[in-house]
Order: C-alpha cells, then structure tokens, then sequence
C-alpha cells in the first residue's frame, strides 16, 4: 500500500523535495498531500463537466444583458398562450351551418363584434334568427341600446310573438331582458302577456327563470302580481328547484311589498 502511495505521490515529492510520508515516524496516521489548484469547482467530483455560464450569468431565470429581457420573454409567454385560448374557442364551423343562415347574420359574424354598419331595419325581417344566435344576440342588445325609438319599436312588434320561444333560449333571454329593461310600461304589459301560461316552467328553466326575474323586478304592480298569482301553491316545487327558487323568492318580496303597500294605503284612508 504504501508503495501505491508513494508512486502517487512521486512527482509531487520531488517537486517539494519532501517525502510524503516524512514526519509520520513510522507510527501509521495521514501521510502529507500537497495542495495543487482543482479545475473543478468547490464539490464536483472528477468526471463531470460544471455547466456552461450563459452571457447572463449565474443562469438565473429571466437574466439578461439587455434590461428588461425577463418582462419581454413573459409578455411574450402570455401573448403566445392568449393566441392559444383563442384558437382553441373559435370552433370551426361547416359550410352547411353558414348557408342555413341569412346573408345579414353570416355578414354580422364575418365582421366581429360591433364592427357590422348593418342597421336594425336591415336585419328586422330576420330578428328572430338574430335573437337565437349568439353573435346576433349581442348585435340586436347593442343596437336597441343606440337606437332611437320606432327602431325599438319595430324590433319590438317583430320579436313580441316569439317572446316565450325566446326565454327558453341561451341566447334569446338576454334580448328579452334587454326589451324588459328598454321597453315602456305598457310594453313590459305585453311581454307579461306572452309568458302568461308558463310562468312556473319558465321558472325552473335555465334560462327562462332570468327572463321571470328580471319580469318581477321591472314589471308594474298590477301585472307583478298577476304573473306571481301562477306560482300559487307551487312553492315547496320552485324551493326544490335551483332555477325556482331564486324567482319564488323574488315573487314572496315582491307580493310583499305589495300587501305592505296596500295596507299603508288603507290606514291612511281610515285616518
């Protein structure tokens, strides 16, 4: 063993001109090893290369030269997966769905939301098919709000048979809602009209339940409690429903209200 040593350590013996095991006296212990520089760093056994330095430095995540490069690559990153989002939304669509519909709502979609120079007028014979479309939906709630009244008007003949058909839609209610929140007291009558019949389904319909909430809310009192008197004795089944009972509850405050308002109504009469 110490031969293997002292071979080892040869050259390193001569160039100090001592010899490693000097000292030891013969008595065993740790023979001396001079120290040379490691062309290693601090721990890396031999054998394995320490990782290339980047023109950064240190290899820190986001490091660069140039001020600012991190922000750049993570704006970047973000833009890239927000293309991405969007891509994967826009389903494409068959030809055969794009000559099902009219030229004017193929027109609307082609051109983005908002960016159409269509006209209400233009699209009035079509406002059905509008309505029940998720582009002409949001084309029709955006022009009842620009345009001026006998545009509304004649949106609003166009579309009022179609009024239940519509409640019951995903993108219809939102029209309808729309024409509650524009229309006038004796329009809001006539849509109240329409939904006369199929109060509680509409109530514990997905959809329709919005378009009896927002009926109960902006409805006047007289045709308040009329569309609320269909709901009589259906409590306990619009509780156990989770579209119901959101409209139950709007009807109790409303008929509420209500009772309360003609109650104030007679004591100040007696008095």
């Amino acid at each position: 063993m110490r031969a293997i040593i002292q071979r080892h350590f040869h050259t390193a013996s001569n160039l100090q001109g001592m010899d490693p095991f000097a000292g030891m006296g013969g008595k065993g212990g740790m023979p001396f090893m001079p120290m040379f520089p490691s062309p290693y760093p601090m721990g890396m056994p031999p054998g394995m290369m320490p990782p290339p330095q980047t023109a950064g430095g240190g290899g820190q995540k986001g490091s660069s030269k140039e001020p600012g490069g991190g922000k750049e690559k993570t704006r970047e990153r973000r833009k890239r997966k927000k293309r991405n989002n969007n891509a994967a939304e826009e389903v494409p669509e068959s030809d055969e769905a794009a000559v099902n519909r009219s030229e004017e709502l193929n027109e609307v979609r082609r051109a983005g939301q908002g960016k159409s120079q269509l006209t209400l007028e233009q699209v009035l014979p079509q406002a059905f098919e509008f309505a029940t479309d998720q582009h002409g939906s949001r084309f029709l709630q955006t022009k009842l709000d620009e345009s001026e009244v006998p545009e509304k008007l004649a949106v609003f003949e166009a579309l009022l048979p179609q009024t239940k058909l519509m409640s019951k839609d995903q993108f219809g209610n939102f029209v309808v809602q729309k024409l509650f929140d524009i229309g006038t007291s004796d329009q809001k009558r006539s849509l109240a009209d329409q939904l006369e019949g199929d109060v509680l389904a509409l109530s514990m319909d997905q959809h329709g339940c919005r378009v009896i909430q927002k009926a109960l809310q902006l409805l006047p009192r007289d045709a308040q409690t009329k569309l609320a008197m269909e709901l009589t004795g259906k409590v306990e089944e619009c509780i156990q429903n989770m579209h119901g009972n959101r409209c139950n509850i709007i009807g109790i405050e409303k008929a509420s209200q209500s009772l309360l308002t003609n109650m104030r109504y007679v004591c100040q009469s007696i008095c």
